[in-house]
């Protein structure tokens, strides 16, 4: 790949273009995507999943690297190649507890991008709704947003979200909340606590949520 700008890009287009036909390229688009030097257009993750799912190989074996910027950038490359990106779950649960909140992150949604989610892989993710950072909150209830029937061992966490200081989370906290249909004692035990709360906002979700049973 030429390192100048304006051939990089044109080359990488046609790349782009070529889709599964340019699995040959794989280890040459791999290294641009890690070239630290280089500010990537998001052409430049976009590419791997019109390669295809051989693409998921060549990343997967390069998450290893201790590199933060590089292996971020292999995450975020590698989210959108669905099941085949299986064989490395153990590197993105592995991610979940990283020091970088940007791997933690896209570690999370490359979990629930892998396939075979199911209660316990969703589990997981739980200790991240506590995270101290707001982005790896939102990813998180984001992503939990979309599988709701897995959420309810989690339902103090999200009770709690409802008054974090990101519109967005508290947001989805709440929808997530609101179809929820509570089982547990221990779940409605938490949502009538939640109905003496000072805060407007939580009493109506956790009226909405026993409403539910």
């Amino acid at each position: 790949m030429d390192k100048r700008s304006g051939v990089r890009n044109a080359s990488l287009y046609g790349v782009y273009l070529l889709g599964p036909e340019a699995s040959p390229a794989l280890e040459s688009l791999k290294n641009l995507l890690i070239n630290e030097d280089l500010s990537l257009d998001p052409l430049s993750f976009e590419v791997f999943q019109r390669v295809g799912p051989e693409a998921a190989e060549v990343l997967g074996n390069a998450l290893n690297t201790t590199n933060v910027v590089k292996r971020f950038r292999l995450l975020k490359a590698i989210v959108s190649l669905g099941n085949s990106i299986y064989p490395y779950r153990d590197h993105f649960i592995a991610g979940l507890k990283h020091p970088s909140s940007k791997i933690r992150s896209e570690s999370a949604r490359a979990l629930m991008a892998g396939g075979q989610v199911h209660a316990g892989v969703a589990a997981l993710l739980f200790p991240l709704l506590k995270d101290e950072e707001v982005e790896v909150r939102l990813s998180v209830v984001q992503l939990l947003n979309q599988r709701v029937p897995f959420t309810e061992p989690a339902i103090r966490d999200l009770l709690l979200l409802l008054e974090d200081d990101e519109k967005e989370i508290r947001r989805t906290a709440g929808f997530i909340l609101e179809r929820l249909t509570p089982k547990a004692p221990a779940s409605k035990e938490a949502l009538r606590e939640a109905l003496k709360s000072e805060n407007i906002f939580v009493r109506e979700v956790a009226a909405r949520a026993l409403a539910n049973e």
